[in-house]
């Protein structure tokens, strides 16, 4: 438990540094996603950090910035990119960015080239979202903790690190949804049962290391990931 509440503190660190606003609640909440979540707590906090650095590189170009209405998602180093871009070259420039953030293994780029959506349509998606969610915790068959549900245009992605059944199960649930147009899997397969994969910082380091020491090894790996091909 103490490694998720250096956690915690971390995001809030990575959040106040990014200026984002308004800042994420970190605590109990927090540290139960990370617990419940098939990624280790270093990897958890590389996707933060991925999505923070994204966002403030892509917001605070003076070119683009105010021209688009993007979403970054980040899960296992993957990125999901969605919203809207006035011009294709503008589209690729968003992509370029993101793929120039330290960590960045792959990115999905489902921007659309449209004017940016009214918040008719975001209000649409997020009662989709919430929808999926819901039939998701509903569904036995389906751990809702490990799956993240994104939507736009109402177009569903489903991201995680699942096996083929949870996969295939969570798209089935996601299709039945009222006002879904298409479900995109954006999902890391693992096979039934197979064990999480090993933590670079081992428990043993976790338990015998000082926070201090923990804190500055874990933002020392997210700050020098190891350099990664980016592709769409």
């Amino acid at each position: 438990m103490r490694q998720l509440l250096i956690a915690s503190l971390i995001i809030a660190s990575l959040t106040s540094l990014q200026g984002c606003a308004p800042a994420i609640v970190v605590g109990a909440a927090t540290t139960a996603v990370i617990a419940n979540d098939r990624r280790t707590t270093e990897a958890f906090l590389q996707d933060q950090t991925i999505k923070f650095r994204s966002n403030d590189a892509i917001y605070s170009n003076k070119e683009i910035g105010t021209q688009v209405h993007i979403n970054v998602i980040s899960y296992d180093q993957q990125v999901l990119l969605t919203g809207e871009a006035p011009t294709g070259p503008i589209r690729e420039q968003v992509e370029a960015i993101v793929a120039s953030i330290p960590g960045v293994k792959k990115i999905h780029n489902e921007i659309k080239v449209q004017p940016n959506s009214r918040f008719e349509s975001r209000n649409r998606d997020a009662m989709i979202t919430a929808k999926v969610k819901g039939r998701i915790l509903r569904n036995s068959s389906v751990d809702p903790s490990k799956i993240k549900v994104v939507t736009e245009h109402a177009e569903v992605y489903l991201l995680g690190i699942v096996t083929e059944e949870e996969a295939t199960a969570s798209v089935k649930i996601a299709q039945q949804v009222d006002g879904v147009k298409r479900v995109a899997r954006v999902f890391k397969i693992i096979e039934e049962g197979a064990a999480e994969e090993e933590q670079e910082i081992s428990p043993e380091q976790l338990n015998q290391e000082s926070d201090g020491a923990l804190m500055d090894k874990i933002l020392d790996r997210i700050n020098n990931p190891t350099p990664q091909g980016s592709t769409k």
